[in-house]
């Protein structure tokens, strides 16, 4: 943080950062219509501390709730949260920076808020988001503002690395591409849309590196479908 950010900044910037070494949690449920401040919250605590291992005290919770978009009846409560002594080593990290910390909430809600910015007039609609990171894909569903679906994929941008790294023969010459080479290609090409053309300095076709990348990518969309299934299964009326 000191070498990207100086003094000054540290104590005027309003930045957004986001970093998955200390993780937070996130959960859904349904909760009957109509519940008081106190019966709601004697329900997220047992929540919490049942699916989140942040119960009696030992996290920081947050909540929503919104009224069901579908024929359920029911309420959609969003928890998020994060163990206290967890999100203390972390505001540490900061603070001991010489940043003030204003604001802390969880990935799914970033990438809902991200999400209603770049695309508003899609904000109404039912919409599937899938953030890839260095390990894993979480992907959520969410229907006029409503979370219905989340859920962690074991698929990441590490796997299509991996996919890449390996000894290939071009033009009759052993090339061997590295990690960091791999990381490269990812960043300057993604997955490939047309299969045309060579990639520079290796002299690897776009065919032969969506040859490489096409296992993992299957797993992925294998995950994705799935999702939607079970959702279909649960929402068909959506």
């Amino acid at each position: 943080l000191p070498r990207v950010f100086s003094k000054s900044d540290r104590k005027n910037a309003y930045t957004t950062v986001f970093s998955n070494q200390f993780s937070g949690k996130t959960h859904f449920f349904l909760a009957p219509p109509g519940l008081g401040r106190k019966d709601l919250g004697e329900l997220i605590k047992w929540q919490a501390q049942k699916n989140m291992n942040i119960g009696d005290g030992r996290g920081i919770l947050k909540y929503t709730v919104t009224g069901s978009p579908t024929s359920t009846g029911k309420d959609h409560v969003i928890v998020t949260g994060i163990d206290k002594d967890v999100a203390k080593q972390a505001l540490t990290v900061y603070k001991g920076n010489g940043f003030r910390v204003r604001y802390t909430t969880q990935l799914v809600i970033l990438l809902w808020y991200a999400f209603k910015r770049e695309y508003p007039d899609m904000v109404n609609r039912t919409v599937l988001l899938l953030h890839i990171e260095q390990s894993r894909t979480t992907l959520i569903v969410m229907h006029q503002g409503v979370l219905l679906t989340t859920r962690e994929i074991a698929v990441g941008v590490e796997d299509f690395e991996t996919a890449l790294e390996q000894k290939v023969n071009v033009d009759n010459k052993p090339v061997t591409l590295t990690r960091q080479d791999a990381h490269k290609i990812l960043f300057d090409f993604g997955l490939p849309r047309t299969t045309g053309g060579k990639i520079r300095p290796y002299g690897l076709s776009l065919y032969r590196a969506s040859i490489f990348l096409r296992p993992v990518l299957e797993r992925l969309t294998s995950e994705i479908q799935r999702s939607l299934n079970f959702f279909k299964k649960q929402y068909g009326d959506l």
